[in-house]
Formats: C-alpha cells, structure tokens, sequence
C-alpha cells in the first residue's frame, strides 16, 4: 500500500516547537561567546522569542501545514541573526533526501520530523542554559584591588577626563600611509594648551590589551595578556580587569565621582561607575546577532547609522559630562572612531558602506579583508578622521568652558593597523594631554600603562608607591 502524501496536520503529530528553542540557544550562546553584562540579554531574546514564536503559530493555523510553519520559524531565525539554525535546515535537507530515497513508494511525511528536530533543540537549549548560567555566576578572574595610597585633600585635586578615540593613526603613521599632515589638529589642541606627545606608543595592538593596561597602569604582559587570542576565558578576564581596577579604586579613595561613556563594545565597556552613561543604541551582544545574520545583508546601511549615531552621542555625552557628577570627578569615554567601519565624510554626512560589505567584518581596517589598496581606503580614512577632529575640539572646548582647570588626556589604543606586514605601526598612538600646572609631565614617548600612574603622581602625593592589584589569569584557555 503507498504512502499517503502528508500536507496537512497528521493527528497525533508533535508540533514542531523546534525553532524556538534554536532561538533561546544562540542567543544564549552569543551571550557566552561576548561576556556581555547578563542583563543585555533579555531584549533580543525577547525580541527572538516572540518573532519566531509568532510565525510558528500563525503558519500553522493558516497553513494547517507543519511543513510550513517550521519552514517559516527557520527562516525568521535566520533573518534576526541566527545563522548556526542553517546547519540544522541543511541537516534536515539532508535527511528528507536519504528519507524519500528510502520510500520511494511514497512522499515524505514532513511533521515526522519534529520529534527528532524538538528532541535536538532541546539538548542545544539545555546547553546552552547550563553555560550561560557557568558563565553568569562565574567567580571573576581578578581579585578586588586596592586604592593607590591618597595624601591630597580632594578640594585640591581636578577633574580628570580620559577620552580614549579607538584606532586614532600617530601622526607620522598619516604622513606615511597617505601624505596626511594632521597639524592643524595638532596646532588647535596645542593652543587649547594640550601638549602632543610625538613617540607615544602602546605595549600591544588590540583595545582588549590596552584599556586593561591603562586601568591598572601595567603592562599586557604583566597581565597575562599577552598573547591574547579573544577566546571567552580572556575576554571574561578583560571584562574583569576593566571593572576591578586600582584607577578607579584610587579616584574613588580620593573622593572622585566616576563617569563611563562605553562604546558598546561588551567587555570593553568600564560598568563599575557611579554615572553610566548608555550611548550605543544596540547592545554589543545584539549587534553581533545581526551581523551573524542575513538582515546585515539589507541592514548595512541601518548599522553604518548606528554607529554614526553612537560616535555622536559619545562625543555629546563627553561635551556635556562635567554636569553629569560632582567634582572632582573622573570621565572615562571610549569613542569608537576613527576605527572602522569608515562612516562619516569630513563633514558628518554619511558614507556608503565599502565595496565589500556586508561580507567583511564591519570593523575591518585591514587592507587585505578588505580588498583595498592604501590609495583607495585613504579618501574614507581620512574623511572620518577629519570628522573626529571637529568633534574633538568641540567637546574639548565645551569641558574646558565649564571647568577651566580640567585636566584631559585624548589618546588612541592602538595605530591604524592597515597593513599587516607593518606591525610597527599597529603600535603607534595618538596621544595630547593637557595638564595645567605640569604641561610636559609625560614626556614625548609615554605608554598607556603610565598614564594614570603618572597624573597620580602629579596630583595625588606618592599615589604610585602602593600599587596593589589582584591580576589572576584566565582559569581555563584554549591556547
């Protein structure tokens, strides 16, 4: 007897519920992968819940078809950003063929495969589940650290601002690359009485060794970050050193309110503030979703947006931290510009996306991933960097206005890091402070990791003799 096609709802069939559990692991899983704060995860899962939960139950009451309310659902995940459901429709593909090889006789009972498709997602949800607990209630990496040692009454000491510009080229770096002179910049920032320190560099070349560096005025080496391969270990560990610093214990200690404009950019971003002031529109956990997504095929344009929107915000909160605390207060903003993706003209009206995208990581500035030449990736490089450069001074003129003795330090974390055979590069930094009182306290060639132990020592008596810090490495490595 053949088989009976099956295009409707078999009685007894499982529903295939499936999809909505994918849904619930990758965005748990992308949640372990970023080490993001556990609370970032609640409006895109949502947000995924509901979409696919949506199409999967209207599909199959207007279909009546299982067939085509998972078909649906698969789809849907795929648009939001859940590409790894692809392997599992590729598997399912697979397995009707062998299936309809075998009954020849007859069709293909789709809904036969929900059990096994439920049995499946439902182990990757328990997985995921179980990691996304290890990895919410994991013991940090780093110990509490002390304060430095405080001797000055806080009514002496100003306020300090730290305005970190990701991926800012050293200004030999611009006249090498694309015969860019940058000294109109400099000149406005040396008559704000900045003073620009030509040999500046940085101890390593990725924002994940650097800011960690900066906070506990170390070296990436003496961190344990050095080789650092970005697996989840190490990016807990940074996220860790970030939010456990013996800087902000210091300023705390010394009576200081601290503010954080964050970038966005996950682990990256300093959360142990009293003011935090949220600028990205999308969380770094949702963004990665959409890039690992088909929507970042349409929705490049909205993404370049996004961070256009979010560089602004940034450089507006910065304008306008001196009324967001009390003094003395320390701001820490991190600016992910002039870093790619290039998005800005010189003038702040939009660029397209580059040839290559959306297939190229969005914030590639490597000439090879990107398909470029040194000639052709200049014209958007340095429209961008123009652009950063008025919101500079800008914001710098807004903080001094309000508080004439402020003391800022603008720096990158890293050079340009276009060239991959130019390594050298990758280490050069862009780096002015000014320091009213003490112009020349850096010297030509400072580093990051004598940034703050510097300023402390300027204007907290001996605050660098009693540095404590409780670096741990990363328990567990895939080195």
């Amino acid at each position: 007897m053949t088989q009976e096609p099956l295009s409707g709802r078999q009685s007894g069939s499982a529903f295939p519920w499936y999809p909505v559990a994918l849904a619930a692991a990758v965005v748990l899983g992308a949640y372990t992968a970023n080490q993001v704060p556990l609370d970032q995860v609640w409006r895109p899962l949502t947000v995924s819940l509901t979409i696919v939960a949506t199409v999967l139950v209207g599909a199959a009451l207007v279909g009546r078809s299982h067939g085509v309310s998972l078909t649906l659902a698969g789809s849907v995940l795929l648009v939001v950003g859940l590409w790894p459901v692809l392997l599992l429709l590729i598997g399912a593909v697979i397995a009707l063929g062998w299936w309809t090889v075998r009954n020849r006789a007859g069709s293909v009972r789709l809904a036969e495969l929900a059990p096994k498709l439920n049995v499946v997602a439902s182990m990757w949800l328990v997985v995921s589940i179980v990691l996304t607990a290890a990895t919410a209630t994991a013991r940090p990496t780093v110990e509490p650290t002390s304060a430095l040692a405080v001797a000055r009454s806080p009514a002496s000491r100003p306020n300090v601002y730290l305005l970190l510009l990701d991926g800012y080229p050293r200004a030999d770096s611009l006249r090498e690359y694309f015969n860019y002179g940058n000294d109109p910049f400099i000149h406005d920032l040396e008559d704000r009485g900045f003073v620009i320190a030509a040999g500046s560099r940085a101890a390593a070349t990725t924002t994940f060794q650097s800011v960690p560096s900066l906070l506990h005025m170390r070296s990436p080496a003496a961190l344990g970050l050095v080789p650092f391969y970005s697996t989840p270990a190490e990016r807990t560990h940074v996220r860790d050193l970030i939010n456990e610093s013996p800087a902000v214990a210091t300023f705390r200690e010394a009576g200081y309110s601290v503010v954080s404009i964050p970038s966005g950019a996950g682990p990256l971003e300093l959360r142990d503030a009293d003011v935090v002031v949220e600028v990205a529109p999308l969380s770094a956990l949702e963004t990665s979703l959409i890039d690992g997504g088909i929507v970042n095929v349409v929705a490049t344009n909205a993404l370049y947006e996004i961070r256009r929107r979010t560089v602004d915000a940034a450089f507006d909160a910065f304008a306008s931290s001196p009324s967001l605390a009390p003094s003395p207060r320390f701001v820490f903003a991190h600016v992910m510009s002039p870093h790619a993706p290039f998005a800005f003209s010189s003038t702040g009206a939009a660029l397209p996306p580059l040839a290559c995208a959306p297939w190229c990581d969005m914030g590639t500035a490597q000439l090879p991933a990107l398909g470029m030449t040194m000639e052709e990736i200049a014209g958007p490089l340095i429209g961008q960097l123009e652009y950063v450069n008025g919101r500079v001074l800008e914001a710098v003129d807004a903080v001094v206005a309000h508080d004439p003795d402020a003391v800022i330090v603008i720096f990158s974390d890293h050079g340009a890091r276009l060239d991959p055979d130019d390594v050298e590069e990758w280490h050069r930094t862009f780096f002015a402070a000014r320091l009213p009182g003490t112009p020349n306290a850096f010297g030509d060639s400072p580093t990051l990791a004598t940034v703050l132990s510097t300023l402390f020592d300027v204007y907290f008596d001996k605050g660098t003799t009693a540095r404590a810090t409780g670096h741990r490495p990363p328990q567990s490595n895939t080195r």
